[in-house]
């Protein structure tokens, strides 16, 4: 094994251990060197295994980043390579040149432990901005994604309803009607949202003898008289006509705080006592039940302006409560009718 001062500038390469540095990087100088070097994998000449776990006290000093001294001979703590090896290894240096090259192999360690702590702390570093970047990138995906609705989240019929009222499809099914909406104003058509629909809401118009039409042209005009606020989705004529003067999909000003989750049908009557003729009642039965087959509502629920405001409408049905329940009892039989 060199014990010479020439060996300093091997130990000044990756640091084995004073002893066989040169070794480490080298090819074997010596026959014995060569045999130790083919016989066993944990010689000091093996690099790979000098670059991954340290064989020598020197090379384990670097690894703990606190330098060997001298005296701790690090050699002794590494696997004998040879005989020739291990009595040096096992023994302090020498000579000057030997203790000399010794210091130099420890000075060297420590700078390589030093190296190998930057290195450490580079690639820490390095790591942490990585994963820094990571992270954000893992937010932005968060914040481009479209949120999720919870898988436990209840379905809105209703509402699903109420976006597709455009559809044709929508109203298969439903009675005959003559679409003949307001003009948007503020006092009978706001335009503002039926989010959705919890009830149906009956009314009579309180104007015998007028046709669907004269009631719908009164919404019509309060734009221009702003008399008052007032309209209905739907109002039914004394020959069963249906005239839809709202969207379903907006609330109409008919039945004050329920205006928000109701569908209103005014009616027409031919006498002052309020009944509904033949004709008007049919149609409402049909409009009616079709309305709650689509929204899921029960017929048994359907209210009278007066069960929202105690307002007499529509008056016949205020003043004949049985009569009232015989109307809900045939809507929700032909609901069930209804494919």
């Amino acid at each position: 094994t060199p014990q010479s001062g020439m060996d300093s500038t091997a130990a000044e390469s990756t640091p084995q251990s004073g002893m066989d540095s040169t070794a480490a990087e080298s090819t074997p100088q010596s026959g014995t060197d060569l045999a130790a070097a083919e016989s066993t994998s944990q010689s000091g000449m093996d690099s790979t295994a000098a670059e991954s776990t340290p064989q020598s006290g020197t090379g384990l000093a670097a690894a703990e980043s606190t330098p060997q001294s001298d005296t701790e001979s690090a050699a002794a703590e590494s696997t004998p390579q040879s005989g020739t090896e291990s009595a040096a290894a096992e023994s302090t240096p020498q000579s000057g040149t030997d203790s000399a090259a010794a210091e130099s192999s420890a000075a060297n360690a420590a700078d390589t432990a030093k190296e190998v702590e930057s290195s450490a702390d580079a690639a820490t570093v390095g790591s942490a901005a990585e994963s820094g970047t990571d992270s954000a990138a893992s937010e932005d995906l968060k914040t481009e994604s479209p949120t999720e609705t919870p898988s436990d989240a209840p379905f809105d019929a209703k509402a699903e309803l109420l976006r597709s009222k455009t559809d044709d499809a929508f109203w298969v099914g439903c009675p005959a009607r003559d679409i003949e909406l307001l003009t948007p104003n503020e006092y009978s058509r706001p335009q503002t949202a039926l989010d959705t629909v919890n009830n149906l809401v009956i009314h009579y118009v309180g104007n015998a003898g007028s046709s669907a039409m004269d009631n719908r042209n009164y919404f019509e005009s309060l734009k221009d008289s702003h008399e008052r606020s007032a309209s209905s989705h739907f109002v039914i004529g004394l020959s069963g006509e249906i005239v839809q003067c709202i969207p379903i999909s907006e609330i109409a000003y008919a039945s004050k705080n329920r205006n928000n989750d109701t569908i209103s049908i005014e009616c027409c009557h031919p006498g002052d006592d309020g009944q509904f003729n033949e004709y008007t009642y049919w149609s409402l039965v049909e409009l009616s039940a079709w309305l709650c087959k689509k929204f899921h509502l029960n017929p048994q629920e359907i209210l009278r302006h007066y069960d929202v405001t105690e307002k007499l409408c529509p008056l016949y049905y205020v003043e004949h409560p049985d009569e009232w329940q015989t109307l809900k009892d045939t809507i929700e039989r032909r609901m069930y009718e209804i494919s």
